[in-house]
């Protein structure tokens, strides 16, 4: 999963899943955004076997709870967006640090690790495309990141099993 955010309001999020389906939507209404990516991600089942889960870089610290909060704050009392903490979770973040204890950014684990890097920019870049309005190359920018992600992962789950 790919998230950007502008001013404290998320503008982008991009999502793809094992079978290769994509969300990815960027844009100035935040609540369309996120609605919409909880709709997307509802149809996986994320109770029992588990045989979903997220694969993020920083998701638990920053993404996920971003999300919850944002969804808290757009007035929908009746739509959390809680039943994503359901999901099994694994944060490439989260297991870098705890092999190195050093915090490394995406671009750099996946090139330390020989993974093919599809970064187009920087999460500062990203900021500057909202302001400027700039959705579809935003867009573009965040699914790259779900991209380096997945490939990151694959080469972990074939070094270390995860």
């Amino acid at each position: 999963m790919g998230l950007e955010w502008t001013e404290h309001a998320i503008t982008c999020i991009c999502a793809k899943d094992q079978d290769g389906n994509r969300f990815g939507m960027a844009g100035p209404n935040e609540m369309e955004i996120i609605v919409k990516f909880l709709n997307f991600i509802e149809q996986y089942p994320y109770k029992g076997q588990y045989k979903y889960k997220f694969i993020t870089y920083n998701g638990k610290l920053f993404d996920i709870p971003f999300i919850i909060g944002r969804l808290a704050l757009c007035e929908r009392p009746q739509d959390t967006g809680a039943f994503i903490l359901e999901y099994n979770h694994f944060d490439i973040f989260e297991f870098i640090r705890k092999l190195t204890k050093k915090r490394i950014a995406l671009d750099t684990v996946s090139k330390l690790l020989g993974c093919k890097s599809l970064k187009t920019g920087s999460g500062v870049g990203a900021i500057d495309l909202a302001r400027r309005g700039k959705w579809k190359e935003l867009r573009e920018y965040c699914s790259d990141d779900v991209d380096v992600t997945e490939g990151l992962y694959l080469k972990l789950k074939k070094i270390h099993g995860v």
